[in-house]
């Protein structure tokens, strides 16, 4: 996944400042820009590693036409749980259920592939989702920019 952070062409206030305080708030904003860059791209690693590993789990546990069923699965799942985010969505509709239920769906074609779905072997580790933590980097962004 290529992406493109530059924040700096969509200021155009800068122009008011003066030439001092112009390089010191595009020195920062560059900053900015390279440190969200390689977090961008730390992610992207992480993400297609975990993405690997997966598809090598499940080819090993499962063959490589139930591993292929099973990511169809996952897509067919995953299309239609962004569907029912979409216009017009229901009123009453809980984002914690309906994902539940997505995985629930999940397991039971894991089950019927012939395996069980809370196999390690599938799910992963426990340090799988180390790399998504919250605000990752945020306080010490601030803490030097702000």
């Amino acid at each position: 996944m290529t992406s493109h952070v530059d924040s700096h062409r969509s200021l155009p206030f800068l122009d008011n400042f003066s030439p001092r305080d112009r390089k010191a708030a595009e020195a920062s904003i560059a900053r900015h820009d390279e440190q969200q860059r390689k977090s961008f791209e730390a992610r992207d690693r992480a993400a297609s590693k975990l993405a690997l590993d997966f598809r090598a789990r499940a080819r090993s546990l499962l063959g490589d036409k139930k591993s292929a069923m099973l990511r169809d699965a996952m897509r067919q799942e995953r299309l239609a749980f962004r569907d029912l985010w979409q216009p017009p969505v229901k009123p009453g509709r809980d984002y914690r259920k309906e994902d539940a239920a997505r995985k629930r769906r999940i397991d039971a074609v894991l089950r019927k592939l012939g395996s069980d779905p809370h196999l390690p072997a599938i799910r992963g580790s426990e340090g799988d989702d180390a790399w998504c933590t919250p605000n990752f980097g945020v306080t010490s962004f601030t803490s030097k920019n702000l």
